[in-house]
């Protein structure tokens, strides 16, 4: 008989923080949190292995040799898949005996509480190309960005646009013919901050867009009361990162099923591309 896999209970979703204990991946906050994703184990109460899902992310922590562990790799419904800080070998070790063809590529952590220079990052925002402007992301722009693809991330984990307008934030680097180049926006959401995506138009890329944009979102944080959390996709990100003033945490691996991919774009849910 197939293991189980169970909701958790708030018992179980304390047990969870503890397996998970000091992680800084924000989107294991944000499931744990009950603000955005689900969060699942192999007993609702007292689970010994757990796994979080937000957005393209599942993220697994506990005793990955038991059963209920493999039910909770086995029916993973997303493409990318995480460890906790805690018995990371082991859980790659399990990953790859149930997902043998898994595709793995590096990720970096950018470190958390950075202290930013407003000066530079108002005049980083004001930094555009002649003719550029910057909008923020309300209803109609919500429906634009699912249209496309490269920019489907930017709102894809909210449930509408209302949804966004209301818990999300948002802006896009429009040209002078009034078409979206360039935007940052929170994937996820968690309790106190967002977790940044950002990604420029193919045809528009090298001409700062990105680091204004990104300028824009992060100093609407800062009012906000907001920690804009960064985590990067690759080195070219990490480069960003640092020129708005974060600092490189450590480089950790990650899990890719491209058949997730392919049921996913199927059934009309947005396909993952290496971003943020």
């Amino acid at each position: 008989m197939q293991q189980a896999v169970f909701e958790l209970t708030d018992k179980g979703l304390q047990k969870a923080w503890n397996l998970f204990a000091d992680t800084q991946e924000t989107l294991i906050w944000s499931a744990l949190q009950g603000v955005m994703g689900q969060a699942a184990g192999d007993d609702p109460d007292e689970p010994s292995a757990v796994r979080t899902i937000t957005g393209d992310f599942a993220f697994f922590a506990g005793d990955p040799n038991t059963s209920g562990a493999e039910a909770l790799i086995r029916n993973v419904t997303v493409p990318l898949l995480g460890c906790g800080d805690r018995q990371t070998e082991s859980w790659k070790e399990r990953i790859l005996s149930i997902w043998p063809d898994a595709q793995t590529f590096d990720r970096y952590t950018i470190q958390k509480e950075t202290h930013f220079d407003r000066n530079k990052l108002e005049e980083y925002a004001r930094s555009l190309p002649d003719g550029f402007t910057i909008v923020p992301i309300d209803e109609r722009w919500y429906a634009r960005c699912l249209k496309e693809k490269w920019m489907c991330d930017f709102v894809s984990n909210f449930s509408s646009a209302s949804d966004f307008v209301q818990r999300g934030l948002g802006f896009l680097a429009i040209d002078p013919m009034g078409q979206p180049a360039a935007g940052a926006t929170s994937y996820t959401i968690y309790q106190g901050g967002i977790e940044i995506e950002v990604d420029t138009n193919e045809n528009y890329r090298r001409k700062g867009l990105a680091l204004a944009v990104c300028a824009k979102l992060i100093l609407t944080c800062l009012d906000k009361g907001l920690y804009p959390s960064w985590d990067a996709a690759n080195l070219a990100s990490v480069a960003l990162a640092q020129k708005l003033g974060y600092q490189p945490g450590h480089h950790y691996e990650v899990f890719y099923l491209p058949q997730m991919d392919a049921q996913q774009t199927a059934t009309g849910q947005v396909e993952f591309t290496e971003k943020r």
